[in-house]
């Protein structure tokens, strides 16, 4: 519901009459948005709630707001703003307030009028201009633009560290993989040196055993050899024998004896 829209067809000719001034009208719309954002303070409104409040009733405003140096602030600055004269400026607030009133309740029927300000507070929020936060409850006054960008810059930071930190760990892989392979080589040197291969045993028992074998045939195959030593006289002097085999040395044996 646009309430700004509806106060201006309804209020607005009331207090002006015959009198089209578009500065006029511009005013009052912008003090019907300051007006509905102080009915929707509980406390405020609960002051007059339970009064009747008349249509003409040009003292209601000051009941509004009973502070003198608020009502000399909206003045003043409605009046600078449109370009209308200050007396002038206060004479229309005072005139547009209780009527403004009555239809506000109106609008709100059996819904308490702060429940229904606050419930439609976007369809008149952006009419109400910063200076008036000093004159209105807190929270009534929109955010202005900029405080979306701040927002936005706020958290480039954090993305920026998001960044800076993914950087650094895909910078940190390689390194990571050099530790584990240089962990799996040491502990395969490690399982080499703890459990030895005999890698050179083989050959040398095969070494061997062809030596061994190749010994044993050449015992085999060594021929029997016969010395003999004679004196001057040609008598026997000294005999020396070797044979291959136990066979061999007694039929040898047997020869000489």
């Amino acid at each position: 519901m646009d309430i700004i829209s509806h106060l201006t067809r309804t209020v607005s000719p009331a207090v002006l009459g015959d009198d089209r001034n578009p500065a006029k009208q511009n005013l009052l719309e912008q003090f019907y948005a300051i007006f509905a954002a102080r009915l929707a303070d509980n406390t405020t409104y609960t002051r007059f709630a339970n009064e009747n409040i008349a249509r003409d009733d040009q003292g209601f405003y000051d009941r509004v707001w009973t502070d003198g140096a608020h009502r000399d602030q909206i003045a003043r600055e409605l009046a600078g703003k449109h370009n209308v004269d200050v007396t002038a400026a206060r004479g229309l607030i005072a005139m547009a307030a209780p009527l403004a009133y009555h239809e506000i309740k109106s609008l709100a029927g059996t819904t308490p009028v702060p429940q229904f300000l606050n419930d439609n507070l976007a369809s008149y929020q952006h009419h109400i201009p910063a200076w008036a936060s000093a004159v209105l409850p807190a929270g009534m006054i929109a955010a202005p633009a900029g405080a979306h960008v701040s927002d936005t810059v706020s958290t480039a930071p954090i993305r920026r560290e998001e960044e800076e930190k993914g950087s650094f760990m895909k910078a940190l892989l390689p390194i990571i993989g050099l530790i584990i392979l240089g962990a799996l080589a040491w502990a395969l040197l490690r399982g080499c040196q703890d459990n030895p291969e005999p890698v050179g045993t083989p050959v040398a028992t095969e070494q061997q055993a062809a030596n061994d074998g190749q010994t044993v045939v050449a015992a085999d195959i060594e021929p029997a050899s016969l010395r003999i030593a004679t004196g001057e006289n040609s008598g026997l002097y000294a005999c020396r024998m070797n044979v291959g085999n136990e066979t061999l040395q007694g039929n040898v044996m047997d020869a000489l004896t």
